[in-house]
């Protein structure tokens, strides 16, 4: 038993071994916690490998006496039951895994080397390049900015070139005390610039530092609302920027609420959305698992926490916004700036891009679109967007390269919301200087124009961050290979499988040492050490001889 135990550990811990070659020069509190997870991870799943293998022999008996059918049913849920446990391993809800799976720039390179298509991608960078290239030559960056410069790597990814602003910006806090970040990163801040910039935007009652002052102006704006129709308010806290910090209350007030503001139900959600108030204001804000977190640290640790009530986004009703096919809520446009120019804009709800020559490309919410990434590339369902008559993405782009001038940056992703029925008049909700947006096939060539504008404009290179990539495939697919050990001892011992059927079909073919290993192990690995080992004790014998 404790040599089986040992034989699988040992493949287990090589792997633990090359995690932590990448770690060696970047290890921080955070990455101490990964390793300890990812080693009792390792050391469970070797250790039910080891357990289950074991105990084959004694409930093998109970495996034969099983109808076939009802073993090959096992076989299909079992099968079934692991790929679920890894695709919620992988696409989960902690987003652990799933932020730097989805943030890697190798697998977009991978799909393309199997057989990805992204023509669609290509074509359309070629008719934009050369376009935002010349406005890179004549585009004022801001000083700040311009400090921080680009990676001198051979060839960077959209996600090394995130990763590198977030470290350059942590290096010019700490060596010149640039606080730019917190146009992104301090939501009040960012729109009190909006509003020195006469940027359009959904307008605020006002921005708070302390609880009492954001829970009495929010009493305030509720009991003074009108009692003929339901209001709607945003409450953000304005240094809870990331998705993940859930920074955004929505106060929905029903109009017979609002006819009796004394009642219970008025009162509860008033006593609700002031002890949220009191929750975030208390809470720190944080960018776990993205490949630039450790550099991000130190700009949030910087933000002072604020409260922003924002009045709620007009637009059609929700039964208008169904007839349309939408959903109930605004259409949020997530636009990325280049150079001053937009390239292209996301539809974040709808999983569709729209590009400057009235193109849409959609990705379905299945397999082939989440995991492969293919993609509908002239889908039809949005093109009332470009209508002659009612042109809604010309202001939208020309509104987010607005806002990219008055910052001053070469890279921004602005997002704006579109009422339908009102194409001329757009309105910025946000900014992201660090977009977790999964751009697909069209990430690595957006890379190639924010180097090459630099490159146009003779900018300072710096040396890049250490790459990421390593730090969490490598324990990803170690998981993998456990979680499959163990489903196929599993197997093994309980059903009947592919495997024991191939070793009676062809008794001949596991004559072999190598065969023979291959069928018997639970992890090939380990097979194929085996096989080494095992030829080498012959050779010794034959020596010894």
């Amino acid at each position: 038993m404790c040599g089986r135990i040992w034989r699988v550990l040992r493949v287990e811990l090589s792997l633990f071994v090359l995690y932590l070659v990448p770690m060696v020069t970047n290890v921080g509190a955070d990455k101490y916690a990964a390793l300890s997870i990812y080693l009792c991870v390792v050391i469970g799943a070797s250790l039910a490998n080891s357990l289950l293998l074991h105990l084959s022999s004694k409930v093998r008996n109970i495996r034969n006496q099983l109808p076939m059918p009802i073993r090959s049913l096992g076989v299909s849920v079992l099968v079934l039951l692991v790929m679920i446990l890894i695709i919620l391993a992988t696409f989960g809800s902690d987003k652990a895994y799933g932020e730097y799976v989805k943030l890697n720039g190798i697998l977009e390179q991978g799909r393309v080397i199997i057989g990805g298509d992204e023509s669609f991608a290509r074509e359309y960078f070629m008719e934009q390049k050369d376009q935002h290239l010349k406005h890179a030559r004549n585009f004022t960056l801001r000083r700040s900015w311009g400090l921080i410069g680009y990676p001198n790597a051979a060839s960077v990814s959209w996600e090394d070139l995130i990763s590198f602003r977030v470290q350059r910006m942590a290096d010019l806090l700490e060596q010149e005390d640039v606080h730019d970040f917190l146009i992104e990163k301090d939501k009040c801040f960012m729109y009190n610039f909006f509003k020195s910039q006469a940027i359009p935007f959904v307008p605020i009652y006002g921005d708070f530092s302390d609880e009492v002052a954001a829970t009495g102006a929010l009493t305030s704006i509720l009991r003074s609302s009108g009692n003929t129709k339901e209001s709607m308010i945003f409450i953000k806290a304005c240094h809870l920027t990331q998705g993940s910090d859930n920074g955004t209350l929505i106060v929905k007030m029903e109009a017979d609420l609002l006819g009796r503001k004394n009642s219970r139900g008025f009162q509860e959600k008033l006593s609700a959305a002031k002890a949220w108030i009191k929750q975030k204001l208390r809470q720190k804000p944080s960018d776990p698992w993205r490949p630039w977190s450790k550099s991000m640290k130190k700009l949030l640790e910087t933000v002072k926490a604020g409260i922003m009530i924002q009045k709620g986004f007009g637009g059609p009703s929700e039964t208008a916004m169904a007839a349309m096919g939408l959903l109930p809520k605004p259409i949020e446009a997530k636009v990325e700036v280049l150079w001053g120019r937009a390239y292209l804009a996301f539809l974040h709800d709808y999983k569709v891009f729209a590009f400057r020559d009235c193109r849409f490309e959609k990705y379905e919410s299945d397999f082939y679109g989440n995991i492969w990434h293919s993609s509908v590339p002239d889908a039809k369902e949005f093109k009332w967007l470009c209508k002659d008559e009612e042109d809604y993405l010309t202001p939208v782009f020309e509104l987010a390269e607005l806002v990219a001038r008055k910052i001053g940056i070469e890279q921004l992703r602005v997002d704006i919301f579109i009422e339908p029925g009102r194409p001329t008049q757009p309105v910025v909700n946000e900014i992201s200087l660090a977009s977790g947006v999964l751009y697909r096939y069209h990430a690595p060539f957006m890379a190639q124009i924010w180097v090459g504008g630099h490159e146009k404009r003779g900018s300072k290179s710096f040396p890049s961050a250490k790459n990421s990539n390593l730090q969490f495939l490598i324990p990803l697919c170690a998981v993998f290979c456990s979680l499959i050990g163990v489903a196929r001892a599993v197997a093994a011992s309980i059903l009947m499988t592919p495997l024991a059927y191939l070793r009676q079909r062809f008794a001949s073919l596991s004559s072999s040492v190598l065969c023979r290993s291959v069928l018997s192990s639970s992890n090939w690995v380990m097979a194929l050490a085996s096989h080494i080992q095992e030829r080498f004790f012959r050779k010794s014998q034959r020596k010894a001889r």
